[in-house]
């Protein structure tokens, strides 16, 4: 089990509130997997470290404090966007709480990098920005929510309704479902924008058919497979370069359950701006020696292959 949602959650509430998760796995891997998933996905969170496991972990603190370059001023480059809203599991018959858990693991499991908005961060010119935006079972959505949903999807937006949406304001008064709401099963047209609505999560194909029309979303491409299930990514962009976090978590949480199993030849693909160009690829690991990486620009992408990610690589790809 990860703490995306947990992390990227916090990054988008308003002002400096940050967490720290008190999770600390019992193996030598998954304690490492602990600072590692801070740093990629935490925006400022953090786990802390116990002095139990200082020294195991020393690598790890060693790295982040040494590489503050790969993490600082940097953006993320996610194409999708979720809402997730945890009070709303204390409204009446709301399955929105766990959809977005069911959501967010299928995404992950596909390597495609999320974002989440919190009922306070949700604004159009942002929303703007990703290619899609994925409402997990949203019964209770406010009518200024409901306005920035719907323009996102008027001005060209992929919207996937999944179960019920905005039957409910969030003061729990009905409303009249919108006429550009297909129904389940279908997809409609709402401005320039598709709509796409499922009773349940929608597979794996599913998900990269309706994507599809806005380019590969995943970051990992396996020939012949969909996604890489223990594998997850986040991807961040500054100027002039592009960051991709690759984290493994076949590592066992509970000691004598096995060792950390490697992923190995993960093969990555970095979209290029147009006309641009790939000056270099580097692949550091808190516990190997820097690489650098041979790459391919081919079809609007800079394509490259990590050897091996034992918990926790970072790739920086530097455009020309």
């Amino acid at each position: 089990m990860d703490n995306i949602l947990d992390y990227r959650y916090y990054a988008d509430i308003p002002g400096d509130l940050r967490p720290m998760l008190l999770k600390l796995g019992r193996t030598p891997s998954a304690r490492k997997l602990c600072l590692a998933e801070a740093a990629a996905f935490g925006s400022g969170a953090y786990n802390g470290v116990r002095p139990s496991s200082r020294d195991l972990q020393r690598p790890y603190i060693e790295f982040l404090q040494d590489h503050k370059d790969l993490y600082e001023g940097k953006i993320s480059a996610a194409r999708v966007a979720m809402p997730f809203y945890p009070m709303r599991m204390f409204y009446p018959a709301s399955r929105h709480y766990g959809s977005a858990f069911t959501m967010k693991s299928r995404l992950a499991s596909m390597q495609i990098p999320v974002d989440f908005f919190s009922e306070g961060g949700l604004q159009l010119d942002l929303l703007r920005t990703y290619d899609a935006y994925v409402l997990p079972e949203l019964k209770y959505v406010s009518d200024e929510h409901f306005g920035i949903i719907r323009d996102y999807a008027n001005a060209g937006g992929i919207l996937i309704v999944i179960g019920e949406f905005a039957t409910h304001d969030e003061l729990c008064r009905e409303r009249a479902l919108p006429g550009w709401l297909p129904d389940a099963g279908a997809s409609a047209r709402c401005g320039t924008g598709t709509v796409v609505r499922y009773d349940v999560t929608p597979s794996r194909t599913d998900l990269l058919d309706v994507l599809s029309p806005a380019g590969e979303a995943r970051l990992v491409v396996t020939e012949g497979q969909i996604n890489r299930p223990m594998l997850r990514v986040m991807s961040y962009e500054a100027d002039g370069e592009y960051i991709v976090h690759l984290l493994n978590y076949s590592c066992p949480v509970e000691a004598g359950y096995g060792d950390n199993v490697p992923e190995e030849d993960v093969t990555v693909r970095v979209p290029v701006p147009a006309g641009g160009s790939v000056a270099g690829v580097t692949c550091y690991d808190p516990e190997a020696d820097d690489l650098t990486l041979e790459f391919e620009v081919r079809d609007g992408a800079c394509w490259f292959t990590v050897p091996t990610v034992s918990v926790y690589a970072v790739c920086r790809v530097i455009f020309g």
